[in-house]
């Protein structure tokens, strides 16, 4: 497991109260856990060619298995970002305050 990324991953959290964290902090091991299966299934190949004809290609087993890993990832990550997005609504982030002025300017549009 990558502790930097751990670390990193984290920090992102500390203002969130001690219940919260008790939830986010496994999760935050299964995202690191998946983001280095997903860069190791990369390294394979994602297509199988059939060397007499080939117009005729399979996924791999690698390819599927990506594609499920991945999308547990992303669902994994909109958690987290959920999270970051109802812990800081009393803060004021560059974000927030850009969602803010997008949100205004096609309100008037």
């Amino acid at each position: 497991m990558n502790k930097d990324r751990k670390e990193e991953l984290i920090g992102c959290f500390e203002g969130i109260d001690d219940n919260a964290k008790m939830i986010i902090y496994p999760l935050i091991d299964n995202v690191v856990f998946l983001e280095q299966q997903l860069d190791d299934l990369k390294k394979l190949p994602f297509v199988n060619i059939n060397p007499k004809n080939s117009m005729q290609q399979k996924p791999t087993t690698a390819s599927k298995m990506f594609k499920e890993l991945n999308q547990q990832y992303n669902n994994s990550i909109k958690i987290l970002i959920s999270v970051l997005l109802k812990t800081g609504e009393d803060d004021t982030s560059p974000l927030r305050d850009f969602m803010s002025i997008i949100k205004e300017k096609y309100a008037n549009d």
